[in-house]
């Protein structure tokens, strides 16, 4: 007899606090710096919020993807991480984020000229729901 696949196996949420679920965390920050917004989209809930200084991000994961794309419009942005703290409830991490401007952005602190380069250190908690992120909220390191 033959079991069908699956079969009695609970799946493991995405995110988490385990050692293959934190690097899965790590995938979503390659692909956001990769621009593949379609494997990053997968890391987020269908309800996700998104809450960063000085921006209107709406709720949803498209609005939220949505965003992801315009800022890289404007910038090209490269995420590090670089410490995570995690369990099954949510992630902690310290983000390093580098923007390098494609244009003159000179509606953000400190204003940008095009080609200059701002580095910006961000503490984000992600919030977790059924393994996926929930509610993001990007806070600036002084």
């Amino acid at each position: 007899m033959n079991w069908p696949e699956n079969f009695a196996v609970a799946p493991r949420p995405r995110l988490g606090g385990s050692v293959g679920q934190k690097a899965a965390f790590y995938t979503y920050f390659a692909a956001l710096n990769h621009e593949d917004f379609s494997a990053a989209a997968q890391f987020l809930h269908a309800d996700v919020s998104f809450s960063v200084p000085n921006s209107q991000v709406g709720k949803g994961r498209d609005a939220v993807i949505n965003f992801l794309k315009y800022t890289r419009t404007r910038f090209r942005i490269k995420e590090e991480v670089r410490r995570v703290i995690a369990d099954d409830a949510a992630i902690c991490a310290e983000i390093a984020c580098t923007l390098t401007a494609i244009e003159d952005a000179l509606d953000m602190e400190g204003g940008l000229k095009k080609g200059g380069t701002q580095v910006m250190e961000f503490i984000c908690v992600y919030e977790l729901k059924d393994g996926l992120i929930y509610k993001m909220e990007a806070t600036p390191r002084k």
